[in-house]
């Protein structure tokens, strides 16, 4: 006894031409959306950098001001107060090397 074949099946090749089709269209499409929304992120990510920005300046001024406050009136000397100067210049440097690689 003869099998019918169904006409109407598609090959595997004519289903992986049509989904590959259907990607690229689907990617020309998107493009612009997806590049729109990358831009709204680069902004955002850009926003916090500059609020990282002045939070940097501001604990580095505050360490700068508690060690010469130290040193002037409480008489430390130079190395009690190296780890406060070495905290406030790695907490302004983290911005910047956030930018960096960012960038």
């Amino acid at each position: 006894m003869k099998k019918l074949a169904f006409t109407g099946a598609k090959s595997p090749s004519r289903t992986a031409l049509l989904s590959v089709a259907a990607l690229a269209a689907a990617m020309v499409i998107a493009g612009p959306a997806a590049a729109e929304g990358l831009e709204k992120v680069n902004q955002g990510v850009e926003n916090v950098l500059s609020v990282l920005n002045v939070i940097s300046v501001s604990v580095v001024t505050i360490a700068v001001i508690v060690a010469g406050y130290k040193m002037a009136f409480a008489h430390s000397r130079f190395i009690d107060v190296v780890p406060i100067l070495a905290g406030g210049i790695l907490i302004g440097a983290a911005p910047q090397l956030a930018r960096f690689l960012i960038n």
